[in-house]
């Protein structure tokens, strides 16, 4: 009905579809509903080889989802909430001076190491792993912006020089509101919340929104309709296998399938249902923004169709 009125109104209206981990395009207008919005659900094993107690290849899973609708910056939002990337308010870290530049720990490791002693704009793409804006409060003053370590593998030092300030104190205050979003050294548990997700769109200077789907049950693989509020695992997981009756093919953080066996007492285990399992949720009110959209899942690829009015 909705697509029946709009159809009226407007002489050139179409149903357009975009896949993928990020799914962009444009809408003059804003505000209008997705006609659909599906993402899967995609859970992988980490590591390589084998997997055996001496080479545990833990299994990664989704009790929850998220989804986000941003105006830019589409892969550093999907990174944070899958825990690929950190962000921190450099107004929260304690600054010291030295020599030319002012130096912190960031909270997390983060990936790239580079020699504080070459320092490279960050416009050159080999500092793209991590990255700085300053849109929060325009602060445009430095002198030099480093992504980068002191060198040492594992270091969580980032130096920052700007000439205006010789005192850490009055620096810390003046970075206060200013983020910096990084890429991990290893990844870890997302923890953004809806307040953190909306204070970095200010401080980006973005439009976005962002929704929580929780399933009440871990699953492997499966997808989510967000319009509808529907949830469908075909292969669940058990954190700590006791005994219980597996309906399918299986995966094992410490041995491989083999037909017929079962997995290690107390290991992680993921398997595939005979009848996949239906999740009822509250279904989700995603709206396009005006202008340019960028639609991500943490969970998988997403598939969207879209009313494309022109």
């Amino acid at each position: 009905m909705m697509f029946e009125c709009i159809d009226k109104i407007y002489p050139s209206v179409s149903i357009d579809t975009v896949t993928g981990s990020i799914c962009s395009f444009t809408d003059e207008y804003g505000g209008l509903p997705l006609k659909s919005c599906v993402s899967q659900i995609t859970g992988y094993q980490e590591g390589s080889g084998t997997p055996s107690p001496s080479n545990p290849r833990n299994l990664v899973s989704f009790s929850s989802a998220n989804i986000g609708n941003v105006s830019n910056y589409a892969s550093w939002f999907r990174g944070i909430y899958q825990g690929v990337y950190g962000f921190v308010d450099l107004g929260s870290l304690e600054w010291t001076l030295t020599e030319r530049y002012f130096r912190a720990d960031l909270p997390i490791t983060p990936k790239t190491v580079k020699d504080c002693e070459t320092p490279n704009a960050i416009t050159d793409s080999q500092y793209q792993p991590i990255d700085f804006y300053s849109l929060y409060n325009n602060y445009d003053s430095y002198d030099d912006v480093f992504s980068i370590t002191n060198g040492t593998a594992g270091s969580n030092k980032f130096y920052l020089r700007d000439t205006s300030y010789n005192d850490p104190i009055a620096f810390k205050t003046a970075m206060s509101g200013v983020y910096l979003i990084y890429e991990l050294a290893t990844p870890t548990t997302p923890t953004i919340t809806p307040e953190q997700f909306a204070t970095l769109c200010q401080a980006f200077g973005i439009t976005g929104n962002t929704y929580t789907f929780t399933f009440g049950q871990s699953i492997y693989q499966g997808s989510i309709d967000w319009k509808r509020g529907v949830a469908v695992g075909t292969w669940v997981y058990i954190a700590s296998y006791n005994g219980e009756t597996l309906t399918g093919e299986w995966l094992c953080n410490k041995a491989p399938y083999e037909v017929g066996t079962t997995p290690p007492t107390g290991s992680q285990v993921a398997y595939e249902l005979a009848t996949p399992t239906t999740i009822q949720l509250p279904p989700c009110p995603i709206d396009t923004l005006e202008g340019v959209n960028n639609i991500f899942a943490d969970c998988g690829d997403t598939t969207v169709e879209y009313i494309n009015i022109t």
